[in-house]
């Protein structure tokens, strides 16, 4: 499946996938979604039981996504989708809005807008202001639902956020680059330009790799969500002294953890 005029020939082309960088299927197994950073859209498809897509509607940004969208306000370079274990909500870090995409999720897959929450300085005027979001490139939710992480890459910060059932986020702490981070984090090494977050199924820990730091950073997370540095592993030439040395870890864009 690709874009319109970009893709191979030999692909099915629906709209807006031009820059096609994250997919994500729901808890349920019932529908995919992928973000286009060029066309500044989130993409949604149907998934049959042979694993067969169909398109099934899209959300575009307000004033510069596509004209066949749902319009949506933050949605300018988005990289990044994940969707809550109960399946109610998906969130959307977008880069170029700086800001992370609340939505609401239909038993049918379909998304509903939330509002955002953007970055203090950088985010757009219509979403909620929060500090350490300039930049935001990755998203996960906790499996227990009740946390969500984003990473930015600008803030060289990963921003911690306690989820309530109706899917809406509080502000509940981050942790920031030593030396280069936000001034009201608490520090790590290895947060030189994070781009991706990932939580571990059992919960217990969290996983962000940095491209600026060429570094997988290691986190211990408790019950109420909040983050212990675990130190950090380093590419063996370019990663910080403080890491452990590793090789082949040079711009690193994403982590996965096996179930």
């Amino acid at each position: 499946i690709g874009a319109p005029g970009t893709s191979p020939a030999s692909c099915s082309t629906p709209a807006n996938l031009n820059a096609a960088n994250s997919v994500t299927v729901s808890p349920d197994g019932h529908t995919v979604y992928t973000t286009s950073f060029k066309d500044a859209a989130v993409e949604v498809f149907t998934r049959a039981a042979n694993g067969a897509l169909t398109p099934a509607g899209c959300l575009g940004n307000n004033g510069s996504g596509p004209g066949n969208c749902t319009g949506v306000d933050g949605l300018s370079n988005p990289i990044s989708l994940a969707v809550s274990p109960d399946g109610q909500n998906a969130y959307v870090a977008a880069s170029f809005s700086s800001d992370l995409v609340l939505l609401a999720r239909r038993s049918d897959g379909a998304l509903i807008s939330m509002g955002c929450i953007g970055d203090v300085h950088f985010g757009p005027a219509s979403c909620t202001a929060q500090a350490n979001l300039n930049g935001a490139d990755g998203v996960a939710v906790s499996p227990d639902g009740h946390t969500v992480y984003v990473v930015s890459a600008s803030s060289n910060a990963i921003e911690v956020m306690a989820r309530a059932a109706n899917g809406t986020l509080t502000p509940s702490g981050c942790i920031g680059n030593n030396g280069t981070g936000p001034g009201n984090c608490t520090g790590a090494d290895g947060l030189v330009t994070p781009v991706h977050v990932v939580v571990s199924p059992d919960g217990n820990n969290v996983y962000v790799v940095s491209v600026g730091s060429d570094a997988l950073v290691m986190f211990a997370r408790r019950a109420d969500g909040a983050l212990t540095s675990m130190g950090c592993v380093g590419d063996f030439t370019k990663g910080p002294a403080s890491c452990t040395t590793h090789a082949n870890l040079q711009g690193p864009r994403s982590v996965a953890v096996s179930p």
